[in-house]
């Protein structure tokens, strides 16, 4: 080790107790602390730790609206065969059957199917539960962990899903109980009526017609449907949201930062004359969370810096300025008062917000050099930091730290990549839904319109002309979903990005490029078709003869 040249040492210190204050302050006033990094601040911890967090609170927004709609397409499954079985319902009550008897029967369509999906479901995420860690962490230094259940919510993956079928059954057969017996034989509703009234005084084409009831008369299949392809749309929005909006930062953003290439933070102070563009830096804390910033004083007319206000002035030399990214981080405004603590001294200082710079990379706040040294209690004149945009040539010993744009670029795609490996498995997740959404509820409509079906084919109705009036239901709500559904991500990206900005220290602005909304439309749409392809020949292989046995029934 002794071999190594221009070695920079550094210290860690274990606080025992509530006195990081009085330690800091005392450090600097005998040796003169240079620089100070909290463990909080320090991203060799926080992007580890902070990214299980992350996807909590992703999964958190996504995972309830997964059940919530699962939920919604077993409870009108189970409704419909309840419906088509009220013939039957019917003729128990007749014999003298109880209602509590007829309920206990239909429990047991959604309590079987409950417990075997709960179960195995619950038994998947424990078996996968590592791989899928190790996945996130592949970049990390890989350690031995232990990966402990959350008990609690395995017992309430267990019951959760198949109490919330059993209540939507239970509902379901007390709602049709309660109807007059005579109808329940007749195999006939009110609402079989008034569907048969809607648009029966229009002069529109039969198809139309047929189509508008099937909408209509069936609110609840329809809710499903405009849910299933608004969430499906919105899990796949999710992924090219994200994606759109790194790739912004990472291509405009760091240009906002600045044009330099180089930034050499110096071990000491200095105020003699040298190549590149001198700055005085120093980090701060502040805010509830003790989150870091850095205050940078600028030269007059800095070379690298372009530095653009939110309000559209001009900068005003010698103001305190801070970047939109710190702005969010804290919650300052133009015109607002600032305190903040100084990592090294331990000493308070409060300025004044004079505007805001546009920029969502850097947390930072920027005045003038003078002021600067002013400030920190240093000789005018002193930097400890240049900023060059092309290598410059100096004494190794005097360097502290060494950053480029590339090192830059590459930690933002880093964060990216670890984000990704999650989003692929939230539009599939979309897809799928799209497509299981779709292909129920459409088989509902073909297995509740058989006898329509059958009497359109007696009628001299070819195959392709029924399934257009069957399949083709839905196209007039995938628009409308889609639009929704990438509106909302980008709403709901926009609060999970504002939590990015205590983690990954830099504030991203939610976006989407006119190529990825065409992608996921084509995904969407695909998603749809295929589903609707799977039932073609279900329609086809209705009988004719199914009305006549209807009728005969």
């Amino acid at each position: 080790f002794l071999k190594f040249q221009n070695v920079q040492s550094f210290y860690a210190v274990d606080f025992h107790g509530d006195n990081s204050i009085e330690f800091r302050k005392d450090i600097h006033k005998t040796y003169t602390t240079l620089r100070y990094l909290p463990r909080d601040a320090n991203n060799r911890i926080d992007v580890c730790r902070d990214l299980g967090k992350e996807y909590g609170l992703m999964l958190a927004a996504l995972l309830p609206v997964v059940f919530g709609m699962n939920t919604l397409i077993v409870a009108v499954v189970l409704g419909r065969k309840i419906r088509r079985e009220q013939r039957q319902i019917g003729t128990l009550l007749a014999f003298g059957y109880r209602t509590s008897e007829i309920t206990a029967h239909y429990m047991w369509y959604a309590m079987i199917p409950g417990m075997v999906g709960s179960v195995a479901g619950t038994a998947a995420s424990v078996l996968f539960s590592r791989p899928l860690i190790a996945l996130v962490a592949t970049d990390f230094e890989s350690v031995n962990f232990i990966v402990q259940p959350h008990w609690q919510s395995l017992i309430l993956c267990l019951l959760l899903p198949t109490l919330s079928y059993i209540v939507t059954t239970v509902i379901g057969v007390r709602r049709l109980v309660r109807k007059n017996i005579t109808v329940l034989l007749a195999g006939t509703s009110a609402e079989a009526k008034r569907r048969g009234k809607i648009l029966s005084a229009s002069k529109i084409s039969f198809r139309q017609k047929f189509k508008i009831r099937s909408l209509l008369s069936h609110k609840s299949r329809t809710a499903v449907v405009i849910l299933g392809l608004f969430f499906s749309s919105f899990l796949c929005s999710i992924g090219f949201v994200f994606a759109d909006s790194w790739k912004n930062i990472i291509t405009d953003g760091l240009d906002a930062a600045g044009t330099y290439e180089y930034r050499y933070y110096m071990n000491t102070l200095s105020t003699e004359a040298s190549d590149g563009e001198k700055v005085l830096t120093a980090s701060f804390e502040a805010g509830d969370k003790n989150s870091l910033f850095t205050l940078e004083g600028l030269v007059e007319d800095p070379e690298y810096l372009t530095l653009k206000t939110k309000s559209g002035d001009a900068v005003e030399y010698g103001e305190y300025y801070m970047t939109t990214n710190a702005a969010k981080l804290f919650g300052v405004k133009a015109g607002d008062s600032f305190t903040f603590i100084n990592l090294a001294t331990a000493d308070s200082y409060t300025i004044r917000i004079h505007d805001i710079i546009l920029d969502n990379t850097q947390c930072t706040v920027y005045t003038s050099l003078s002021e600067a040294a002013e400030l920190l209690g240093l000789p005018e004149g002193s930097y400890n930091l240049l900023l060059s945009d092309q290598e410059l040539d100096l004494d190794k010993s005097l360097i502290l730290e060494e950053r480029t744009k590339d090192e830059i670029k590459e930690q933002l795609e880093f964060g990216v990549e670890l984000l990704m490996s999650m989003i692929y498995l939230i539009v599939a997740v979309g897809v799928t839904l799209c497509v299981v959404t779709v292909y129920l509820t459409v088989n509902m409509l073909i297995e509740e319109n058989r006898a329509t079906i059958s009497m359109l084919k007696v009628l001299g109705y070819k195959t392709k002309e029924v399934n257009r009036m069957l399949l083709n239901t839905n196209h007039i709500l995938v628009p409308f979903c889609l639009a929704a559904g990438i509106i909302t991500c980008l709403g709901m990206t926009a609060v999970i990005f504002r939590s990015f900005v205590d983690v990954f220290n830099l504030y991203i602005e939610p976006s989407v490029s006119v190529l990825s909304v065409i992608i996921i439309g084509v995904i969407q749409v695909a998603g749809y078709y295929f589903s609707l392809t799977l039932l073609k020949r279900k329609a086809h292989r209705v009988d004719m003869v199914e009305s006549l046995k209807d009728n005969r029934e």
